[in-house]
C-alpha cells in the first residue's frame, strides 16, 4: 500500500537536522547586541601633584567605548604629545593614558566628562553652568588628594603645575558661565590666559594654557594644530619630573621658624650680654 506521507524536502530536513529535541531556534544575535558595553571615561588624574593637566570638551562616542581619552584614530592628540615630547618615550597612544599621570606627571580630564557625544557644537552653553560646577569638583578633589599625597597643610601645593585646554570652545564656555550679551568673551589666543573663569579653583600659581583641538575635524594647518603644543612642551620641560623637595607651604613654614630661631638666639644672646654688664 502506497503511503500517503510526504517526503521531506531537502531544506526542511537540514533545518530539522540543526534544530534539538523540545527546542525551537532562537532569533540571532544582533552585532549591536554583541558589542561590548561602553567603558565610559573616568578622569585620569591620579593622586599625587601633576605637572600637566590637559582638558577636553567631552568625550566621543569612541573614548567612551573604549574607555581611553583622544582614542579616536582621526585624532591626532596622541600623535602630537608624543612628537613635542609632551608623551614620554615608549608611549604607543591612547591606552597609555592610565600611565602617564603616574610616570609623566600628565593627566587628563574633560569638562564635560561623563557626557559623550562626538560633535561637541550639539551641546549649549546652557549645560556648561552644570558642568563647570561638576569639573570645577573634580579638580578640587584631585588637589586634596595630591595635597594629602605630600604632606601638605595648606592644601595648595597638590595644585598642577600646568593646565592646558585642547580646544578653545572648552575654554571660552568657562569664561562665561554668568556672562550675558556684551560681557561675554567672543575668542582667546593660544598660550597662556591672565583671565581666568569664574570659580576657577587653583591658585595663581598654576597656569592655564589654550591649545588647539586635535580633532581631525577641526580645519587647520599642521603648523596651526602643532603649534601650541610645541610652546607647551617646552614650558613643560622646565618642570621636574618627578617632582621633588617638601611641598611649599612647609617650606615657608621651616624657613619662618628658622628665622624666629635666630631670632630667639638673638634676644638670648642679648640678654646674657646685659646681664653680665
Amino acid at each position: 500500500m502506497e503511503s500517503r506521507e510526504r517526503k521531506a524536502s531537502p531544506r526542511r530536513r537540514k533545518a530539522a537536522s540543526r534544530a534539538t529535541p523540545g527546542s525551537t531556534p532562537g532569533p540571532r544575535a544582533s552585532p549591536a547586541a554583541a558589542k561590548a558595553p561602553p567603558r565610559g571615561v573616568p578622569e585620569k588624574l591620579g593622586d599625587a601633584p601633576l605637572r600637566l593637566v590637559i582638558v577636553g570638551h567631552n568625550p566621543s562616542e569612541h573614548a567612551w567605548q573604549s574607555g581611553h581619552y583622544y582614542s579616536n584614530p582621526s585624532n591626532l592628540m596622541w600623535r602630537i604629545l608624543i612628537s613635542t615630547g609632551i608623551a614620554p618615550p615608549g608611549t604607543r597612544g591612547a591606552e597609555d593614558d592610565d600611565r602617564l599621570p603616574r610616570e609623566a606627571g600628565v593627566g587628563f580630564l574633560d569638562v564635560g566628562c561623563g557626557h559623550p557625544g562626538t560633535d561637541s557644537s550639539s551641546f549649549a552653553s546652557e549645560v556648561f553652568d552644570a558642568w563647570s560646577r561638576a569639573f570645577y569638583s573634580r579638580l578640587k578633589a584631585h588637589m586634596a588628594r595630591a595635597a594629602a599625597s605630600i604632606g601638605c597643610t595648606c592644601g595648595l601645593c597638590g595644585a598642577p603645575r600646568l593646565v592646558a585646554f585642547s580646544g578653545k570652545r572648552q575654554f571660552l564656555e568657562l569664561l562665561n558661565v554668568g556672562r550675558s550679551g556684551r560681557d561675554r568673551a567672543k575668542t582667546v589666543e593660544f598660550g597662556p590666559q591672565s583671565e581666568l573663569p569664574r570659580g576657577w579653583p587653583f591658585p595663581r600659581s598654576t597656569e592655564v594654557w589654550v591649545c588647539s583641538s586635535t580633532s581631525g575635524a577641526a580645519a587647520m594647518t599642521k603648523e596651526q594644530r602643532e603649534g601650541p603644543y610645541k610652546r607647551l612642551a617646552e614650558r613643560l620641560a622646565r618642570e621636574e619630573w618627578p617632582r621633588r623637595g617638601p611641598p611649599a607651604c612647609a617650606a615657608a613654614t621651616g624657613g619662618a621658624a628658622a628665622v624666629a630661631g635666630s631670632r630667639a638666639g638673638q634676644g638670648r644672646e642679648d640678654m646674657e650680654t646685659q646681664g653680665g654688664e
